[in-house]
């Protein structure tokens, strides 16, 4: 992969923001993963999947000289992410070493604002004893970290829905959402009594 950011330790990166030195914390994960938890002050590009993340890094393209941190859920977008930048004349670039679960173990309660996506059965973990919820539901703005796929299964985006909003909307992350999903349903229902009405 040739050249990728210098680590940084947890504690070096503690360090790095109690100093008040200037430098970028950069998000390398996806939007639905940052709007739960994000490092103080990170910088969280609008990418729905990694593939995005070069053309994302243009927003950052005059700031190639600035000291940047990047940090992911475990460390290896990071490694991608680093060699692409150094590879893209960015100068001083750093990953912090493990990811985010490691850092928020050793130094629980610093710069870690919300909680942490992770891709299993419970897609948001509390890594910290406080972890306060820093997102909102979709539909009325209410602070929630409860994640679900939209049920319309033409939409099926992941979408932070609180548990009323879910019920009160079917699963559906949208009132026009809503509406094609019931006439999905009601065309599905069709074409079931159509096909026992003809067989029977």
């Amino acid at each position: 992969m040739g050249r990728r950011g210098k680590y940084i330790t947890p504690a070096e990166l503690l360090a790095l923001y109690e100093s008040g030195e200037d430098f970028i914390m950069l998000d390398t994960r996806n939007s639905y993963e940052s709007e739960v938890g994000r490092f103080r002050d990170a910088v969280t590009p609008k990418i729905d999947s990694f593939r995005e993340f070069p053309e994302a890094l243009e927003e950052l393209k005059d700031k190639k000289d600035r000291k940047i941190v990047t940090y992911c859920t475990g460390g290896i977008r990071c490694e991608k992410a680093t060699a692409y930048m150094i590879g893209s004349g960015f100068k001083d670039v750093y990953q912090l070493k493990d990811g985010i679960i490691n850092f928020c173990q050793q130094y629980p309660d610093t710069v870690w604002e919300g909680k942490c996506f992770v891709f299993d059965d419970r897609l948001v973990s509390d890594v910290e004893a406080e972890g306060e919820v820093i997102s909102r539901c979709v539909l009325c703005g209410e602070s929630s970290d409860r994640y679900q796929n939209c049920r319309y299964p033409d939409c099926d985006d992941l979408v932070i829905l609180c548990l009323r909003c879910s019920e009160e909307n079917d699963g559906c992350c949208s009132h026009e959402c809503l509406g094609d999903y019931r006439e999905h349903i009601q065309r599905k229902t069709r074409e079931r009594q159509g096909y026992k009405s003809r067989t029977g």
